[in-house]
């Protein structure tokens, strides 16, 4: 995943504290628990370790691998930090905050998209669709990489009501389209080509970090987002 605006990179594993504390914090985000289990367990693991050196920037890349802490959660690990800290990372905080508003169950808020030709359209025209929005870039190297993959799912669920919406962060039109089409990517495609930070999906929806995706059912409600390949095809399986 490419963060947008990040401070730290994974920990190498001779760094084993912080190693062992991310790769916990990978395991769990990414397991098949409920996702307030996820927030209970992560906080209760950020806690300590984040007093242990309140003044270390290098605790928040786990921090950051969170998907599923809400919004009481994200203001309590801000609070743990010293204030040294807390303007560095105000910004990301604010970011996951905003998307921690939006969890599984949630009917999906309206989202206006605009193809290169200037056209609108809004994710309720979808209704009665299983709706995977994919949130990427050309230049963001993972995204690229997993392509494939969701090349595959799209292709094995397409006829049972799958549609497929890309998002970009792009602002050089020119390398999008041609991404698209190196990758001969067979779905609908919208970009506002701005700044990452004038996008409405780092505005409004908090998306700081590439791939993301949200996958919605055909009654309109968020099921997950952030999911990986192999938790995507379970959710597209089960629905």
């Amino acid at each position: 995943m490419v963060s947008l605006n990040s401070i730290c990179q994974r920990p190498d594993k001779s760094d084993s504290i912080n190693y062992e504390t991310y790769t916990y914090i990978e395991r769990i985000d990414s397991s098949d628990l409920p996702w307030q289990t996820k927030n209970k367990l992560e906080y209760a693991k950020l806690k300590p370790y984040i007093q242990n050196d309140p003044k270390s920037a290098y605790s928040f890349q786990c921090v950051q691998m969170c998907r599923y802490l809400d919004t009481a959660t994200v203001d309590s690990i801000y609070n743990l930090y010293d204030t040294s800290i807390q303007k560095l990372i105000i910004g990301i905080m604010n970011a996951m905050k905003i998307r921690a508003k939006l969890n599984a169950g949630d009917l999906f808020p309206e989202l206006m998209l605009t193809d290169s030709s200037k056209h609108e359209a809004k994710i309720s025209d979808w209704k009665g669709k299983i709706v995977l929005i994919d949130v990427w870039a050309s230049w963001c190297t993972p995204c690229r990489k997993q392509m494939p993959k969701l090349k595959a799912l799209f292709e094995k669920f397409k006829d049972k009501g799958l549609t497929v919406i890309a998002i970009s962060y792009d602002k050089d039109k020119e390398k999008w389209s041609k991404a698209i089409k190196e990758d001969a990517l067979p779905w609908l495609h919208y970009c506002d080509f701005v700044e990452y930070d004038q996008n409405k999906l780092w505005i409004d929806w908090g998306v700081d970090s590439i791939p993301y995706n949200f996958l919605i059912n055909k009654d309109g409600k968020l099921i997950g987002k952030a999911l990986t390949m192999g938790e995507l095809e379970k959710a597209l399986i089960k629905l």
